[in-house]
């Protein structure tokens, strides 16, 4: 879109809803937990309104001593997807201990100084843990 004037408050480079730039209409999420399992999370279990939503039919139905099917059946989706999410965050972990692994293999082949600091290093950090726990 070409205007042939300019105004202080608008950027110039700004294309409308039909171009396909909507960066002034996407919200930024801030993750607080680890980022690979929130997006996982999120695509394959429930968006983050998805899972609001049924936390806050759930949360007023007691509030109200509500009960029915409906108020059931809000029950069974928050179990089902704290069960979901409890099975990401194990596979998670899971796959990082694989990831860790395949990366000290690496470093050990392409660096060994560093594979051998870094195992030092840690080893160190386990004694001092154990000796503050103990004492």
């Amino acid at each position: 879109m070409f205007f042939p004037f300019s105004l202080p408050f608008f950027p110039s480079n700004f294309q409308g809803p039909s171009s396909g730039d909507l960066s002034l209409f996407s919200p930024q999420i801030h993750i607080a937990g680890n980022p690979q399992i929130e997006k996982k999370v999120v695509t394959e279990v429930a968006s983050y309104g998805t899972q609001l939503g049924t936390l806050s039919k759930v949360v007023l139905a007691l509030a109200e001593k509500e009960e029915g099917e409906h108020v059931n059946r809000h029950i069974s989706q928050l179990k089902e997807r704290v069960k979901e999410i409890d099975g990401i965050k194990k596979n998670h972990t899971t796959n990082l201990e694989e990831d860790i692994k395949c990366q000290l293999k690496e470093l050990k082949k392409n660096d060994k100084r560093t594979f051998k600091r870094l195992i030092s290093d840690h080893h160190e950090a386990i004694k001092k843990d154990a000796e503050n726990s103990n004492g």
